[in-house]
């Protein structure tokens, strides 16, 4: 989940998977033109993210067949969080979401909020 990177390398990784895909979609039999994502909570939050922000370059990474486009078209989200900044207070959260973000919620405010507009 973040452990070892924080946001937005999730994003970056599945934009670069998206990238990857329509590259190679021939080798595939994946038709370029129609691709989609599902995800379930944390995945539900990225297919959201990955939806909403396609060719936003902040977003976007730097690797993953450069030159491709990471818009998808069509996208399922199932039980996404998508509100990191007025959560109910619970222990893990502190834990986890600052793991996520990279710092606590002072410090990483506009992040959690780029998420939040995704969903």
């Amino acid at each position: 989940m973040s452990g070892q990177a924080p946001f937005p390398a999730q994003i970056h990784d599945v934009k670069a998977a998206i990238r990857w895909l329509r590259a190679n979609a021939s080798d595939y039999g994946v038709d370029p033109d129609r691709i989609g994502v599902w995800g379930d909570s944390a995945g539900g939050q990225l297919a959201a993210l990955a939806a909403t922000t396609a060719e936003r370059e902040d977003l976007e990474g730097e690797c993953g067949s450069p030159g491709w486009s990471s818009a998808v078209q069509a996208a399922v989200v199932r039980c996404a969080p998508s509100n990191f900044l007025t959560l109910p207070h619970e222990d893990w959260q502190e834990e986890v979401l600052d793991a996520l973000f990279g710092g606590p919620s002072t410090k990483t405010a506009e992040l959690r909020r780029l998420v939040e507009r995704s969903g």
